[in-house]
């Protein structure tokens, strides 16, 4: 049986520093940050590569199984090297990181990140944040 993934799974709500703290996160030899792999699950088509492709039609990742966890590790260890035995996922959708927890091959560690609420409501308006406070109400 093989050993399970590490994966660091920051959750919280979109706009609110998830991207910067994966990137930190990522930025230590131990762990490679993936992004939002959310995407890999669904819109794996649309959603671009670094090297300006989309990861459809980008050489590297093309022939790659994005549901296959382990096989994602061995393609950090090739980017970033041996060391590597985390990957970081900056999905935030609790439907995911239930998916992830569920998965028999992920050990899901979890980071909830959370943004001042008033400076969401400075950036997105009193309207703006009660629609999304009334759409989620298993936070309250």
């Amino acid at each position: 049986m093989e050993d399970k993934v590490h994966v660091t799974y920051i959750a919280g709500i979109g706009h609110s520093g998830s991207t910067v703290l994966g990137m930190k996160l990522g930025s230590e030899d131990h762990r490679f940050f993936i992004g939002e792999a959310k995407h890999f699950d669904r819109t794996y088509s649309k959603h671009g590569c670094t090297c300006g492709e989309t990861l459809e039609s980008c050489e590297y990742w093309s022939n790659l199984n994005m549901s296959n966890w382990h096989a994602l590790l061995e393609k950090a260890k090739d980017v970033k090297g041996d060391q590597v035995c985390e990957l970081v996922d900056s999905s935030k959708d609790p439907t995911i990181l239930n998916r992830r927890i569920k998965n028999p091959n992920l050990a899901v560690s979890v980071v909830h990140l959370i943004r001042n609420p008033f400076n969401h409501l400075r950036r997105y308006g009193l309207k703006a944040f009660l629609s999304w406070f009334i759409a989620h109400p298993a936070i309250w």
